[in-house]
């Protein structure tokens, strides 16, 4: 659900001043606080933090396979 800035977040623990527009998806017990951010996309999932623009969000799937050849794949 979009709230009414037009975000969707999930995480319990999330603070967002002037953040628009944006997908912010961060673990259930992980305080998070962002300012001035818009159209953005925000992952943080295990040991990766991704933030990537959302007009951006095609390239998501090359990121993660450059981040398993040149990290390996404990990290996708």
């Amino acid at each position: 659900e979009k709230d009414e800035e037009e975000n969707v977040v999930h995480g319990d623990h999330v603070m967002l001043y002037d953040v628009k527009n944006s997908m912010i998806r961060v673990p259930k017990n992980k305080l998070v606080v962002i300012k001035d951010l818009e159209n953005y996309i925000v992952v943080d999932e295990d040991d990766i933090l991704m933030i990537v623009p959302k007009n951006k969000e095609q390239e998501i799937k090359q990121i993660t396979k450059d981040v398993g050849k040149e990290k390996g794949a404990f990290f996708v």
